[in-house]
């Protein structure tokens, strides 16, 4: 509670089912808005992979009333900005600006969402935009080796297509597809508004009442089967790339495994700043990497955890040599207390740090409503990682490292011998 009485965190659900949430922060002069839409490639089909993403790009192309350039000069008027992402379970679009003109900063972001014009020509100017940045990721080694990687370990499942999807995908999307997947996803159970800042949640309640009444309950419901995890090893080779870059992985924890906060902090351990057990070793004792990295990804209904590096070919086979090393270490040896407490600190600081920015709060308002349909304070995740212990962090390498790590690689052409035995973990 705020020492006025007021509540500062607050959530209700307009009259037609889309959910609301707000944070207060009086300290503040901005205000940050959002609406998400469950959407992404976890929602598309092989022909329509992309769509989401395509959408997010044409949003700001315009209403029948407003061009581009209009909604550009309207939040430079209010001195904001403005912008949206898309990823595999969501679409954002976001504005945020000062308190004085978060009315007008609402009305311009909801205007756009409830009813964009998808102009055959924008459509069209747009298209060639999202082919350049498919290109520029296949361009990009640690891009590409991401989206590849995902795609092999869930086999074509649709969380694992890429998000800004195919060439031949994109090509291929009419203006039809586009208005017909916009249709059946702009409906209020997938629907989430957050926002915080220097605001009144009973005000902002009541004007999106009216923004959105329009919109009527659906029978949306979730239906979609689970990934599952598949062993595969996969070298992609690039004449032009001197660099070899990689991730390898096995299945992790879901969004909500109560185990999450213990994987955080055990694949922080293994690599997730400079001071982890594969950095100090594979850079800073044996200089064989410029970067590496270990990361828990965590989705509703499955998970990965995952390294990934980037080393020259003739130093990728003590590389590998290395992080079996660590991994093992970590399956047969006991982490120390100290080590547990670093890695707190570190998580907590860095937590509470990102929580700073009004932005930052306002996704993390959006993220809880979407994935638990309910709020975590902060106190209480700190709690949550307080309460992890070294041996529960021992027993999660045991039970999520030992076997064989599925592999993707995209380096020169040559040949590249990388015996099963350099992936597998044994206990």
């Amino acid at each position: 509670m705020h020492k006025n009485g007021k509540q500062l965190i607050n959530s209700s659900v307009l009259s037609n089912g889309i959910q609301l949430v707000t944070e207060r922060l009086p300290y503040l002069r901005s205000a940050a808005f959002s609406i998400w839409i469950k959407a992404g490639s976890k929602y598309e089909t092989e022909k329509l992979n992309g769509i989401s993403h395509f959408i997010e790009h044409l949003i700001f192309k315009g209403t029948e009333d407003l061009k581009a350039r209009d909604i550009s000069l309207k939040v430079d008027e209010m001195g904001g900005s403005v912008n949206a992402f898309t990823n595999r379970q969501e679409i954002s679009f976001y504005i945020k600006v000062l308190d004085s003109e978060l009315e007008n900063g609402i009305d311009l972001i909801s205007d756009i969402v409830r009813g964009p014009a998808f102009r055959e020509e924008d459509i069209e100017v747009e298209r060639k935009v999202i082919l350049e940045e498919i290109r520029m990721y296949e361009d990009s080694p640690d891009e590409a080796a991401g989206d590849y990687f995902l795609k092999s370990f869930w086999d074509n499942h649709p969380l694992g297509r890429p998000v800004q999807g195919t060439i031949e995908s994109v090509s291929a999307l009419t203006r039809q597809d586009i208005m017909d997947y916009y249709r059946e996803a702009l409906v209020p159970e997938r629907i989430v508004i957050a926002a915080a800042g220097m605001l009144e949640h009973e005000e902002l309640a009541a004007f999106l009442e009216k923004k959105f009444s329009f919109l009527p309950k659906s029978d949306f419901k979730e239906n979609l089967t689970t990934p599952q995890p598949t062993e595969f090893k996969d070298i992609i080779q690039r004449p032009q790339l001197e660099q070899v870059r990689f991730i390898m992985g096995r299945e992790g924890v879901t969004l909500s495994d109560p185990d999450r906060h213990a994987t955080q902090l055990l694949s922080t351990l293994l690599g997730g700043n400079s001071s982890s057990r594969l950095f100090q070793k594979a850079r800073e004792e044996q200089g064989l990497v410029y970067d590496i990295s270990a990361a828990s990804l965590a989705y509703h209904d499955t998970g990965v955890f995952a390294v990934s590096a980037g080393t020259a070919p003739g130093t990728l086979d003590h590389l590998l040599d290395v992080i079996k090393e660590e991994l093992t270490e970590l399956v047969t040896s006991p982490i120390t207390e100290e080590e547990v407490q670093r890695l707190k600190n570190f998580v907590k600081g860095n937590m509470m740090l990102a929580l700073e920015d009004s932005s930052a709060r306002m996704n993390r308002l959006a993220r809880y409503a979407l994935h638990y349909d309910r709020y975590y304070t902060l106190d209480e995740i700190l709690e949550k990682v307080d309460s992890v212990t070294a041996e529960k962090m021992s027993e999660l390498a045991r039970k999520i490292f030992p076997g064989k790590w599925s592999l993707t690689l995209i380096g020169p052409k040559q040949k590249y011998n990388i015996p099963d035995t350099k992936l597998e973990i044994n206990v």
